[in-house]
């Protein structure tokens, strides 16, 4: 997940637009979009505000990680519609895939 993508996800967990962390963190709503365009890491210092503003690491906004999935003991194959759920995933938006994980949450917690 890329910089602009961890940022926005931090902000839907927390409830707050990405425009208004931009604000509380000293820079104009513009800058949000200005992260989503880059190619690049942000500069150092941004970085440090978003770490600081949400209470975590600079690293881990800064790794480009890729999820590993683990296959439980005794999974041999995927069901249709855990199949079906992965193409539909590939296919969202950013914004689509952080509310599907979101409500994903809250229903594995509701047990």
């Amino acid at each position: 997940m890329k910089f602009y993508d961890k940022v926005l996800s931090l902000c839907y967990q927390n409830g707050i637009a990405i425009t208004t962390l931009a604000e509380k963190i000293g820079y104009q709503r513009s800058a949000a979009m200005a992260w989503k365009k880059m190619k690049k890491m942000p500069r150092p210092e941004t970085v440090k505000k978003v770490a600081d503003y949400f209470g975590v690491s600079v690293t881990s906004l800064m790794q480009d990680d890729k999820p590993q999935i683990v296959i439980p003991d005794g999974v041999t194959e995927w069901t249709a519609d855990e199949i079906m759920l992965i193409e539909a995933y590939r296919k969202m938006t950013t914004e689509q895939k952080n509310i599907l994980l979101g409500f994903s949450e809250l229903l594995l917690k509701q047990g």
